[in-house]
């Protein structure tokens, strides 16, 4: 251990490492440092969502970080549309990390009217876009799609019961993605096929419906239990989950399902 200090030291010395922050050990309770090649490097490559993360307690906690990790490549130019922003942090977070490479649109039924340069946020229906075909490099659709069509006072819009609404957000998105460009989804899954009062639940025959028109790349669950998110299969992951009381009402369900789609180059 001794040797391994002495080239850490040796290499901060001569400016080759960085630390670039700290974590907390929770073993021993000591800040232990994080060290980087570049400062700079670090800032650019790492879309930092700490911040959007902090206090949350809900799917965002695992919806976030795939996001991060299958966003496209913040070295190439691209055009990403983030679909409902709603009073979300996450689409100016990402605007910024695109480092002017990327062109970032974010659009809600809720009223928008920001615009900032590289970023877009556009009062606008996600079953009837009003975009060109093939315009976006990459869409993003966070615990969205489950309540398209399902409308609430919740949402100072008037009720509506479009029960394919989904199904119409999902043509459109394949509508306005370039040919091999990527969606990154998240919603709900359950064993049944629920119809709730803000929003869908969707078992296996229902994904696989809604996703269809695309390839699927990634496909990961998560369950709900004893207080954390954990990874799992999505088939049996509900039997898994050993105390449904103590999951929060205000989730969608106890488990969420994070898909990365392709739309195939010959679409």
């Amino acid at each position: 251990m001794s040797e391994i200090t002495k080239v850490v030291v040796d290499l901060k010395t001569r400016n080759i490492i960085h630390v670039i922050k700290h974590r907390k050990n929770y073993r021993t309770g000591l800040a232990i440092p994080i060290y980087s090649l570049s400062v700079e490097s670090y800032k650019k490559e790492r879309l930092d969502i700490d911040s959007l993360l902090a206090g949350v307690t809900s799917e965002r906690l695992v919806e976030y970080p795939f996001l991060v990790r299958n966003l496209v490549s913040p070295r190439i130019y691209a055009r990403i549309l983030d679909i409902g922003v709603g009073e979300s942090h996450l689409t100016k977070t990402i605007s910024k990390f695109g480092n002017k490479k990327w062109h970032v649109s974010g659009i809600d039924l809720a009223k928008l009217t920001e615009k900032l340069d590289f970023l877009s946020l556009l009062r606008m229906d996600a079953r009837v876009m009003g975009f060109r075909d093939e315009v976006f490099d990459q869409i993003i659709c966070i615990s969205t799609i489950e309540h398209i069509g399902i409308t609430s006072d919740a949402y100072g819009l008037r009720a509506e019961n479009d029960e394919v609404g989904d199904m119409h957000t999902m043509s459109e998105i394949h509508r306005v993605l370039k040919k091999g460009g990527t969606v990154i989804v998240t919603l709900p899954f359950g064993i049944g096929s629920i119809r709730k009062q803000e929003h869908r639940v969707y078992n296996s025959a229902a994904l696989a419906n809604l996703t269809s028109a695309f390839s699927v790349i990634k496909e990961e669950y998560y369950g709900y239990d004893e207080g954390k998110w954990k990874k799992c299969n999505g088939q049996s992951t509900n039997d898994k989950i050993t105390n449904t009381k103590a999951i929060p009402s205000y989730f969608h369900s106890p488990v969420c399902v994070c898909l990365l789609l392709q739309k195939n180059i010959l679409s």
